[in-house]
């Protein structure tokens, strides 16, 4: 058995996988990514919509420097990177060897259809007598026992299902290339990687268990969330129609029942799977959006956990724009009517029982951990919490109790995609840190040499057709073609061969190449976007500039099946010619190069901005660290205590120690940023200290780490008292012993003070944890405190729901109450008199306390908004730093070079926010890495004779790669931040603005060709 070699064994391929392989191979380093599964993208292929605006945004995790070493397509459908090993139905059989050194026997299994020689044509399909459930679509539709795993994955290669499977042959016999091989047996790769990434993604409960409460696969109109993202979908069994299955009916009501196999005790399952909300919430909008409305939409829940950045906007939104009804409530069956229909049966908040009916019910199943990736974690030393889920160390969301493995993602347990994301890319920071400890570093990129110099040349175009190994011979006149297309005078040759993606044939055709004067190819193929980046390595072979190499796809024209005879030869020849004219008349675009200042600038001295700067200097990278206060720690100086057990001020004490003990970091404190321009790789920022004095440092990346404060709230006789503070307040004084036992006989916490209203639409997420951990700590000091918490949800998402669930057992009242209804205080003898609305009572209470405190929450810091202009970044509605996208890029700015973490983006907490931190390191040694940046090729230029200087184009232009250069009277484009995205073309009144590779001309060309005689010119 051959050994190869990687850097790093990612295993899953999911989103977080996906995340982390990226991340490390833009360090240069080679990753190998496997997936039991027989294709890549995991749950998330199977859903077409994500919050917060109801599209896929995939391709956005793709590379924007160097983004030509990656895929440049949908990421749904494949991904593709030079550094970059995929292997699906692949599982990891054995591991030995040490953290540096792993040994690991991976175990292929066999699709039994040959993925280089199967063109996708269906035939098998045609001819199956087996039909199955379709697990795609969650059992919502069949298919054969030869299938597509993930329909719009690429290739677009079948697969054996081998447990289905009756060997009948039928299959065999009328494949027309011979892909498949009944008989084909498993086979096993030994490969030899410094670390590993567990990257498993997650499962889904089962709701059997609960079939006689809910009627899950008793009922046909009940279903999981998983199964409604399919019905939903445009490409799902009803092609997004929302129709009830039991009959086909159109649907007019649909309800969601939360938190089925989440927060059950009886179940074990005492966590919070923390996706299900807003899950639930885009669902509801989906439905109304594809019924224009007319469909009612009701969420029952228990508490609506909305606590990540804008996700409230979006609950309330959904509420009051959309007509979701949001019912808090306890669900106890949905009992079958004879209409079809289901009658949710449920508790109010009141303690009165109603009865609701509705076409559809949606389960809202909660997350469980993968079983098949227990066993490689137990053998790797992982350990695992009383769930099944990863767990990692003290602070670290990604590190083990193996130096060699690290985990992020639903492994560890209960992650959205903005999530997953950040820990994916905080593991690949750890995974590079580690490996330079041991001497591992990344390739840096090179730019191949262009090797012929055909500016200035006229076109001669060699043309090479692929026969696919003779599967298209019978429906595409290759003759005609050919014919065709030696008529026009640039194409200097034309080749007819198969199996041009073999070696050998490749080989065969550089050969007859270089005895021609071919300056541009084009190639008609199979699969370009499997094949693409491999095929025009041969163009580079013959010296030609990349941007002169095209590939169409002419073998799924052959098995079309539609149209009369004739019509796929037809159809290719307009194909090809459109592709002929089109590279005629492109131009031979070359790179820009910008040195890269290899020194990173760190703003913020708390523990994110400090994490960032180790980070970053572990890699042997310089940083400056600049903090506006006197000294480091930032907020975590304020806190005392964490629910799950590490210090936070030995946390603090260590990384400052790290910090100030690390000579490749600078710290400057009280200074602030004054201003700061230049781009990618290349920034000029002024830093001014205590005493006026200004510096400039130069600087490839930035990140900002600037922090929040701590809201003071306005109301509830704060300030008028010495027994109302708040969270922090309280927090600090118990810490220092401040507080006399007889002050917290009675303790009252009102939760969301200045929170999830108007002026601050939004949750700040740690609050509730806060209440609970100083409840706690008031039971310490006096068990025989009464304490009562005043909330609207509880925010105790994941694995905090175990403290909420420890926090009644031990006698803390918890009492919901309504933002109408908010409790009132007043002061009686210098006390707080607390009055509210009992919800079970149905009447007013009023609770004299020892100690009322307030759940403040975090609010940016005073000076966001003149670093945000000094730097030219954007905040969101809320004065936090607007991040690129919410989902996909949480670290990055649109401002190419700059990145965010820690709570600047949002409130998190402190393992959230250094999980962020070392997120944004890593994006920033992507960077970093470099000797130099080269642009794309297809980048923004201007005509110059004919700019008018309007700034137009300035203006419009999301990645700040346009300025006016005063001195030169004219609009200069940053080619490195520049991202070809054609936003300044369109928006130029005097067409002065252009994407370099899309001029009028050669666009006009193609489109004369495409709706004419491709040939007519000739």
């Amino acid at each position: 058995m051959e050994m190869t070699q990687a850097s790093v064994l990612v295993v899953g391929a999911g989103i977080g996988g996906i995340r982390s392989a990226l991340d490390l191979g833009e360090l240069g380093h080679r990753v190998c990514l496997i997936d039991s599964s027989p294709a890549i993208g995991g749950i998330l292929a199977q859903l077409d919509y994500q919050f917060p605006n109801n599209h896929c945004g995939m391709c956005k995790m793709l590379p924007l420097v160097g983004r030509e070493r990656a895929s440049e397509f949908c990421m749904r459908k494949a991904l593709f990177h030079d550094n970059i090993e995929i292997m699906p139905f692949t599982e990891v059989k054995e591991v030995s060897g040490e953290p540096g050194a792993f040994q690991v026997t991976l175990l292929q299994k066999a699709r039994q259809v040959d993925v280089d020689r199967c063109m996708g044509c269906g035939k098998c399909v045609e001819v199956c007598p087996v039909v199955v459930p379709d697990e795609f679509n969650q059992g919502l539709s069949q298919r054969k026992a030869v299938y597509r795993p993930v329909p719009q994955n690429l290739p677009n290669t079948y697969i054996i299902d081998r447990e289905h499977c009756t060997k009948c042959g039928k299959c065999m016999i009328h494949c027309p290339t011979q892909a498949i091989d009944l008989f084909l047996i498993d086979t096993q790769k030994l490969i030899q990687v410094g670390a590993m990434v567990l990257a498993g993604g997650t499962g889904f409960f089962d709701p059997a268990p609960l079939r006689d409460l809910y009627g899950c696969g008793a009922h046909p109109n009940v279903m999981t969330s998983l199964q409604f993202e399919r019905i939903v979908s445009g490409v799902g069994p009803t092609q997004g129609r929302l129709l009830r299955p039991s009959d086909g009916r159109p649907i007019r009501s649909i309800a969601w029942i939360q938190c089925v196999g989440s927060r059950n005790l009886h179940l074990q399952r005492d966590y919070c799977s923390s996706i299900c909300c807003m899950f639930a919430l885009k669902e509801a909008v989906l439905a109304k959006e594809s019924s224009a409305g007319e469909v009612d939409t009701a969420v029952f829940y228990m508490d609506m956990r909305t606590y990540g950045k804008d996700f409230y906007r979006y609950q309330r939104w959904a509420q009051e724009e959309q007509g979701v009804r949001l019912i808090r409530s306890r669900v106890h069956t949905a009992v079958p009517l004879e209409d079809g229909t289901l009658s949710i049966r449920y508790v109010d908040e009141e303690g009165s029982i109603q009865e609701e009916a509705f076409d559809l019910v949606v389960l809202s199943t909660g997350q469980v951990p993968q079983p098949n990736l227990r066993g490689l974690m137990e053998k790797l030393g992982v350990s695992l919490n009383t769930a099944g889920f990863a767990a990692p160390q003290g602070f670290s969301q990604v590190r083990t109790d193996n130096p060699g493995v690290f985990v992020c993602g639903s492994v560890t347990g209960l992650k959205d995609i903005s999530e997953t994301l950040i820990q994916a890319g905080a593991a690949a920071a750890e995974t590079a840190t580690f490996l330079a400890s041991k001497g591992v570093v990344g390739s840096t990129e090179a730019i191949p040499e262009e090797k012929k110099d055909v500016a200035r040349a006229a076109p001669r175009v060699g043309i090479v057709l692929c026969k696919c190994m003779g599967s298209t011979e019978q429906s595409l006149d290759w003759a005609y073609l050919k014919g065709r297309l030696q008529g026009d005078r640039s194409v200097e040759t034309v080749l007819d061969v198969d199996q041009l993606c073999s070696e050998e044939v490749l080989d065969e055709v550089l050969r007859r190449l270089e005895a021609t004067q071919t300056n541009r190819l084009l190639m008609g193929a199979c699969l370009p976007y499997v094949y693409k980046r491999k095929l025009r390595g041969l163009g580079v072979r013959l010296g030609l500039n990349p941007v002169l190499v095209d590939v169409v796809d002419l073998r799924s024209l052959g098995f079309s099946g539609n149209g009369s005879e004739g019509q796929a030869t037809k159809e290719a020849e307009v194909l090809l010619g459109t592709a002929l004219e089109a590279l005629k008349r492109r131009d031979p675009l070359s790179v820009v190069s910008v040195p890269v200042t290899q020194r990173a600038l760190v703003v913020g001295g708390g523990i994110a901005g400090m994490t960032a700067a180790l980070t970053i200097s572990q890699t042997g990278f310089p940083v400056t660290l600049v903090e506006k206060d006197q000294g480091l720690g930032g907020r975590l100086r304020h806190i005392y205590h964490t629910l799950d057990g590490p210090d936070p001020h030995r946390l603090l004490a260590d990384v400052v120690k790290q910090v100030e003990d690390t000579p490749g970091i600078q710290i400057l404190t009280e200074t602030e940023v004054v201003e700061s321009k230049g781009s990618v790789g290349a920034f000029r920022t002024v830093l001014r200290d205590k005493d006026g004095k200004e510096r400039i440092l130069e600087h490839g990346v930035a990140i900002l780490a600037t922090g929040a404060a701590a809201a003071r709230p306005a109301q509830y006789c704060y300030g008028q008292s010495d027994r109302v503070f708040t969270q922090e307040e309280f927090e600090e004084l118990l810490a220092h012993f401040k507080l006399p036992k007889d002050r917290l006989k009675t303790v009252v916490m009102i939760q969301c003070v200045g929170s999830r209203d108007e002026q601050r639409p939004y949750c700040s997420r740690v609050c509730c944890s806060a209440a609970l951990k100083n409840a706690f700590k008031v039971l310490e000091w006096n068990k025989e405190a009464r304490i009562y918490v005043l909330y609207r949800d509880l925010m105790t998402y994941g694995f905090l729901e175990e403290h909420y669930t420890r926090a009644r057992a031990e006698g803390i009242r918890f009492i919901p109450y309504k933002p109408e209804r908010k409790p009132e205080v007043s002061l009686e003898q210098g006390l707080p008199l607390v009055r509210f609305q009992d919800p079970i009572l149905q009447r007013e209470v009023q609770i004299k306390a020892e100690a009322l405190v307030l759940s403040t929450g975090m609010v940016p810091p005073e000076d966001t908004e003149r670093l945000a202009a000094a730097l030219g970044l954007e905040r969101n509605q809320d004065g936090f730093l607007l991040e690129a996208d919410a989902k996909w890029r949480p670290v990055d700015f649109l401002k190419e070079g700059v990145f965010l973490c820690g709570t600047a983006h949002s409130p998190r907490s402190i393992a959230e926010s250094m999980a962020q931190a070392k997120s944004a390191a890593q994006r920033a040694l992507a960077i970093l890495r470099r000797q130099e940046i080269f642009s794309a090729r297809m980048v923004a230029d201007v005509k110059r004779s004919i700019c008018t200087l309007c700034e137009t184009c300035v203006a419009v232009c999301p990645y700040e790669a346009r300025r006016v250069d005063m001195e030169e009277g004219m609009i200069v484009v940053d080619m490195a931040a520049c991202q070809g995205c054609g936003a300044c073309a369109v928006a130029c009144p005097s067409g002065a603005a252009f994407v370099r590779g899309l001029e009028d001309k050669a666009t006009m060309a193609v489109i004369e060709a495409a709706l004419g005689d491709a040939f007519a010119h000739i």
